[in-house]
Formats: structure tokens, C-alpha cells, sequence
């Protein structure tokens, strides 16, 4: 499970803004459409509404709602959806990075490698 804080960089990095501003209480498009995939990848890599909430100062049924929006966009939108896969990617990269040094993290759990 990528930490979400991992998942707030990518995606600030991805939709060109800053984490600040993921985390504001803005309301403007392309930062929700940001918070959107922020809660949907973070969704899909297990976590929570509850902690997903707390991590954007937001609460658990807006966190609902970004999901399902996060996943009508994708349907919609070949570049929402590859916005998406850019982030699940980076967030990979940085898995494999860690499994190179010799650390694999799974399920929430460490396991050190010899």
C-alpha cells in the first residue's frame, strides 16, 4: 500500500500544482479533478475513507464522492485516465526502487530482504 502522502506528490507533480494547494480548501476544477485522482488511487491502493479524509482535511463521503467522480472522469477522459496511470506508474517506480534496496513492502507490512 503506497503511503497517501506518496500519492499527494505524485499527483501534485502530475496535474501541476502544489501539495498546498491539493490540501486548500480550493475549489476550482483542476484542483478538484487532482483530488479526484488523489482519492481514487489512493482507493484502489487500500486505504480508507476515514484516513484518506483526514489526509486532504476532508470528509469521508467527500472522500465517496471524489471516488466516484475520479471514476466517471476516467471513463470520460483519455487524458484524465492517463493522468491516473501516470501516477499509479511513479508510484510503482518508487516500490521497485525500495524492493532494489533491499526493503519490500506489502500488505502494510516490511519484510527486509537478504
Amino acid at each position: 500500500m503506497a503511503p497517501i502522502s506518496s500519492i499527494i506528490r505524485h499527483a501534485s507533480k502530475v496535474f501541476n500544482e502544489t501539495e498546498a494547494d491539493l490540501l486548500s480548501p480550493s475549489r476550482k476544477q483542476q484542483l478538484c479533478w487532482a483530488r479526484f485522482a488523489i482519492c481514487l488511487v489512493a482507493w484502489r491502493n487500500g486505504h480508507n475513507r476515514t484516513a484518506l479524509g483526514r489526509a486532504l482535511n476532508r470528509d469521508r463521503t467527500t472522500v465517496l464522492h471524489a471516488v466516484r467522480n475520479g471514476e466517471r472522469l476516467e471513463r470520460e477522459s483519455k487524458l484524465y485516465a492517463l493522468r491516473l496511470n501516470l501516477i499509479e506508474l511513479a508510484l510503482w517506480k518508487e516500490q521497485v526502487a525500495e524492493a532494489q534496496a533491499g526493503v519490500i513492502k506489502f500488505t502494510g507490512l516490511v519484510a527486509k530482504t537478504t
